[in-house]
């Protein structure tokens, strides 16, 4: 799961913490958010066109808020 296509990160941490199993650990990593400032986006193409994705460009505080708001503990950024 790449984050920077998930606009709500909060309720998505949240779920991630209630399943994650006790004692279990979730590795993050995403695209930088100047890329996306910069107009990165993520595209699919097949025989029917192409399929752009919707990206929302969190800061590594954002990230870090919603990660422990949730109840998780950061080891290194």
């Amino acid at each position: 799961m790449v984050l920077c296509h998930v606009e709500n990160l909060a309720s998505l941490l949240l779920e991630v913490y209630r399943i994650l199993r006790p004692g279990g650990h979730i590795i993050v990593t995403d695209f930088h958010p100047e890329i996306i400032a910069a107009g990165w986006r993520t595209q699919f193409t097949n025989t029917d066109g192409t399929y752009l994705l919707p990206t929302v460009g969190h800061t590594r505080d954002h990230y870090l808020i919603a990660l422990r708001d949730a109840g998780f503990q950061t080891y290194m950024v």
